[in-house]
C-alpha cells in the first residue's frame, strides 16, 4: 500500500476520534443541562499569563457554598481574571461543573481539528491513489 494512503488513513482516523470525543462531550453536557443549574462566578486566574494553561472560576452554588472549577484548556476567548464566567453544575454532583466558555471553546477546537485532519487525510489518500 502506498505510504501516502497509509498516512492519509491515519489522519482520517484521528479526525474520527475527534468526532467521537466531541459527540461524547456534547452528550455529557446535554445531560448536565437537563438537570443542571447555572451559576455566575468570577475568573480568579485566567491561566494565560502563566505556564499552567488553566482557567479557574470561583462560584457559589444555590446553598451559598463556594467552589472553584477549572479547565486544563486555554483560549484567548476566555474571560480574563476578574471577569464574570458562567458555570453549569449538577446540584447532586458538583464535580460535574462545566465552565460555559470552556465548553464552547472545546467544541470549536474539536470541530476544527476534525475538519483539518479530514481534509488533509482525504487529500493524501486521493493523491496516493492517483498521483504517486
Amino acid at each position: 500500500m502506498n505510504v501516502l494512503v497509509t498516512v492519509g488513513a491515519a489522519f482520517v482516523v484521528i479526525a474520527a476520534v475527534c468526532v467521537v470525543a466531541l459527540a461524547l462531550r456534547v452528550r455529557r453536557v446535554a445531560r448536565l443541562r437537563a438537570v443542571g443549574v447555572w451559576a455566575t462566578g468570577v475568573v480568579t486566574n485566567d491561566g494565560l499569563a502563566g505556564d499552567d494553561g488553566m482557567i479557574f472560576v470561583k462560584w457559589s452554588d444555590e446553598a451559598g457554598n463556594e467552589h472553584t472549577t477549572y479547565s486544563t484548556t486555554t483560549s484567548s476567548f476566555f474571560p480574563r481574571e476578574g471577569e464574570p464566567a458562567r458555570v453549569l453544575y449538577d446540584p447532586k454532583d458538583i464535580s460535574t461543573a462545566e465552565i460555559e466558555a470552556v465548553d464552547k471553546g472545546t467544541r470549536i477546537m474539536k470541530i476544527a481539528t476534525a475538519a483539518i485532519f479530514t481534509v488533509i487525510g482525504a487529500g493524501l489518500i486521493v493523491y496516493g491513489f492517483t498521483g504517486a
